[in-house]
């Protein structure tokens, strides 16, 4: 089973809570995939498939890390569609693949958004396998509905 996890918020200089709870996250299935020779675990981040987290050097030279010293994240995630944005502002960069055709390529089994705002995915032509991945989303708290003034 090929398993990939969004890591985007673990790259960051200031990581927050779900960053470090990917992180952790990651570490620990790593251990145990390493026991488990048939299971491939993949960090998903600026565009890009990693092996387990070889994720930690690839935050410098980064756009986001740019842009997030004149722009608070909470300010960029309340811009409509900064996430599709930023997805294409770091596959043009890398001269990479759309995440779907990405994954499909690596045979992604099962892909973890430890964010609970989830990457849409763009409709694909070619009939490619990639509409069978399963998703997780992880959902840390329902603070936006109990006290939306502070989001």
């Amino acid at each position: 089973m090929n398993i990939a996890i969004n890591m985007y918020l673990s790259t960051l200089k200031q990581r927050t809570g779900i960053g470090n709870y990917a992180y952790n996250l990651m570490k620990a299935l790593s251990e145990i995939v390493a026991v488990k020779n048939d299971d491939k675990l993949y960090s998903y981040a600026h565009g890009k498939l990693f092996q387990n987290l070889d994720i930690e050097n690839t935050s410098s030279n980064n756009i986001v890390n740019l842009i997030l010293k004149f722009l608070p994240s909470k300010y960029l995630y309340a811009i409509p569609f900064y996430i599709p944005i930023r997805e294409k502002i770091l596959q043009i960069l890398n001269k990479s693949k759309n995440k779907q055709n990405l994954f499909s390529d690596y045979k992604i089994d099962i892909y973890h958004e430890p964010n609970f705002l989830l990457e849409v995915n763009e409709n694909n032509t070619n009939n490619n396998t990639n509409n069978n991945i399963k998703t997780i989303i992880t959902v840390h708290d329902l603070s936006i509905f109990d006290v939306p003034e502070t989001h």
